[in-house]
């Protein structure tokens, strides 16, 4: 039995964020309802309530799923990168953005640009790239510089049809990152 309440589990959430992701390209966050998700998904409220608040624990719930992944692929890379290799750190973020095109553009319209991107940035800061000696003062300024680079072309990039492939957007944000690395003021 509890096999199958799992299967059960997982379909109903499965249809709960299918349904939020279509409407988001229906209609603006704020105006998306419960009501809304359940007749989408054709589901009763009970099952709705059963696994979620409201429409925000959705969105919420989505974001940190997705703050999650991109924790892991940072910490899968963590020894090339303190290393200095950011290839396999920005091949990973790439390749997940490109899998998960969909539902980041999704997510993008559901917690607003700026608040994702700002999450986003926030997790990408706590784990600094390698660098040579920069005065204290600037470093922190480098490190948004380079957080806020590689989000804008992840996000201009899935927004639109991607002309550069995952390699040559990953050897352009190397290229712009490595050239950061002696700045010094």
């Amino acid at each position: 039995m509890g096999r199958a309440t799992d299967k059960r589990v997982i379909r109903s959430r499965r249809l709960i964020r299918q349904a939020f992701s279509d409407l988001l390209t229906e209609k603006a966050f704020d105006a998306i309802t419960v009501t809304d998700i359940i007749q989408r998904a054709d589901l009763n409220r009970g099952t709705f309530y059963a696994h979620y608040r409201d429409v925000r624990d959705v969105r919420d719930q989505l974001e940190a799923e997705l703050m999650d992944r991109i924790r892991t692929i940072i910490q899968a890379n963590q020894a090339a990168f303190s290393a200095g290799d950011l290839h396999p750190l920005l091949s990973d973020i790439i390749c997940y953005a490109r899998e998960n095109a969909a539902f980041l553009q999704t997510m993008f319209r559901a917690s607003g640009s700026q608040r994702l991107l700002d999450r986003i940035l926030q997790l990408i800061q706590e784990h600094p790239l390698p660098t040579q000696l920069r005065s204290p003062e600037i470093e922190p300024l480098i490190q948004r510089y380079i957080a806020c680079g590689i989000m804008g072309l992840a996000e201009l990039w899935i927004n639109n049809e991607p002309a550069l492939s995952p390699d040559r957007l990953v050897a352009l944000l190397e290229a712009l990152i490595t050239s950061l690395e002696h700045v010094t003021l």
